[in-house]
């Protein structure tokens, strides 16, 4: 976020004017808003697997391997 603040200070004096200063930060706010998307997917991403091996650890924990197979109706298949 500090790179796009600071290639919005240096741009040019014409590109300013042509430009205006709303239309910058408009571009500024949705890049960094672009950014914050990325990062809280990313984010969501790693903590589901975490969270899913820490509850298959827990119910290894409780019932043991029988985990696997839960149902008396899946027997075909474990």
């Amino acid at each position: 976020m500090e790179a796009l603040y600071r290639k919005s200070l240096v741009i040019r004096a014409e590109t300013a004017r042509e430009m205006g200063a709303a239309k910058a930060s408009n571009l500024m706010s949705v890049d960094v808003n672009a950014v914050v998307v990325t990062i809280k997917a990313i984010h969501e991403v790693w903590t589901a697997l975490v969270m899913t091996g820490l509850g298959l650890y827990l119910i290894y924990a409780t019932i043991g391997i029988s985990f696997v197979c839960p149902t008396p109706t899946m027997r075909r298949w474990c």
